[in-house]
């Protein structure tokens, strides 16, 4: 009986162990911070899509490769740079920008406010950005959405 007694004991002191171990040795990745916009951010994917009257005309899916791509790079200064390559061809254009939550706002180097269909918002380790644009042509109400997903590089 003592021998049963003492192998429960050596189990539960083993049991504390192994939770005290587990509850204090881990780093909690929910610590109550922002998620940083500082860094380089590039673009995972991307796609729009067309709608007329309400009724979509399709989605067409970005095209990701070397030669057609998005980075941004925002520096703690809060300015930003932003490459964008389309068919090897490149496009450079730098600015501010700031931060209010998870909302980020560009104002590119030359206009005095940010794009007003464009939109920018952080979660975690994912950007996102969505443009929205609606007009009228003739009778038909027009609409194009444009949504791309950057991950911190």
């Amino acid at each position: 009986m003592n021998k049963l007694r003492k192998m429960k004991t050596v189990i539960l002191l083993i049991a504390v162990v192994f939770a005290t171990t587990l509850s204090t040795s881990c780093k909690n990745d929910d610590d109550g911070s922002e998620p940083s916009i500082v860094g380089t951010w590039f673009i995972e994917s991307g796609a729009s899509e067309h709608f007329i009257n309400g009724t979509s005309q399709g989605i067409e899916n970005d095209v990701v490769d070397a030669n057609n791509y998005w980075e941004l790079t925002f520096k703690t200064d809060g300015t930003f740079t932003d490459i964008y390559v389309e068919d090897g061809m490149s496009e450079e254009n730098t600015g501010t920008y700031t931060v209010d939550g998870n909302t980020i706002s560009l104002i590119y180097s030359g206009e005095p406010e940010p794009f007003p269909d464009d939109s920018y918002s952080l979660n975690s380790n994912e950007l996102t950005y969505s443009n929205v644009e609606e007009s009228m042509s003739g009778t038909d109400n027009i609409k194009y959405v444009h949504m791309v997903t950057f991950k911190k590089q």
